[in-house]
């Protein structure tokens, strides 16, 4: 594909350039056709958010459950080598904060009405 550009000089003469579109453009140009036309963009936040709305019922499900077996430490360390394989590095220090926070101030009178 070429487009032909025209350019005007000093003395009044009208000069044509023919430009080519490089390989390159036309690829870059099909890859953003083909973004919008499948909505990456939008699909992408959306499973964003749902990921991240899901993440709470999941913290409540991991804090229950450490909570009831926080005593047995090698639970404890099974539990949290599996979530070090599964998430990322930010995400697991974070959970890792909360869930050390939760083995230290054990809820007694919670394990006592349970145990």
């Amino acid at each position: 594909m070429s487009l032909i550009m025209s350019r005007k000089t000093s003395s009044g003469k009208v000069h044509y350039l023919r430009l080519t579109k490089s390989r390159s453009f036309t690829v870059a140009q099909k890859i953003r056709i083909r973004l919008e036309r499948y909505r990456i963009s939008s699909r992408s936040a959306e499973t964003a958010f749902y990921l991240l709305l899901a993440l709470v019922p999941f913290l409540i499900f991991l804090i229950s459950i450490f909570g009831l077996l926080s005593e047995s430490i090698p639970f404890r360390t099974d539990v949290l080598l599996v979530l070090q394989d599964i998430m990322p590095a930010p995400v697991f220090s974070f959970i890792l904060d909360i869930l050390s926070e939760i083995a230290a101030s054990r809820n007694v009178t919670f394990c006592r009405s349970v145990c």
